[in-house]
Formats: C-alpha cells, structure tokens, sequence
C-alpha cells in the first residue's frame, strides 16, 4: 500500500507498489518487464511496461528489486 506495507488486496483508487525481485547470474542491461492485469476471463485490462515509458533497465548479478509504481488503481471491483 502507500505506507509500504505488503496487503492481500487493493482497493480502487488506492497507490500501489508491486516489487519484483530477481535474481539473474551475471549483468543484463535493457531489460524489459510487463506486468499485465487481467480480468477473470483473461482479457486483458492493462500493463505497466517499462519499453512503453521509455525507462532502461539493467540488472546487477544478484538479487535486483524492480518497483512498479500505480499511482492510482483504476480497476472496477472485481477478481483479477
């Protein structure tokens, strides 16, 4: 949530973060994340896509935390 605590679910319009640790052997630069968010019939709803924003990314040998930041969550309730 907005004061950093780790939570099951969200709320529409609430800020999120979502941390994605990985872990690769060696250096990678130009690294592309998506993260997609679907509904639950698997349509697409939409993606946070660092190839779209234009932001590089190059990961270190060990463990590398990449932050996605939604600064307002627009979903409808639901189950995604």
């Amino acid at each position: 949530d907005q004061h950093g605590n780790k939570v099951q679910t969200l709320s529409t319009g609430e800020s999120c973060s979502i941390v994605l640790v990985v872990e690769p052997e060696r250096e990678l630069s130009g690294v592309y994340f998506v993260l997609e968010f679907m509904d639950a019939y698997g349509n697409d709803i939409f993606e946070c896509n660092n190839r779209l924003t234009g932001e590089q990314i190059t990961l270190q040998n060990g463990e590398n935390h990449i932050v996605c930041t939604i600064p307002k969550m627009i979903l409808t309730p639901g189950k995604y």
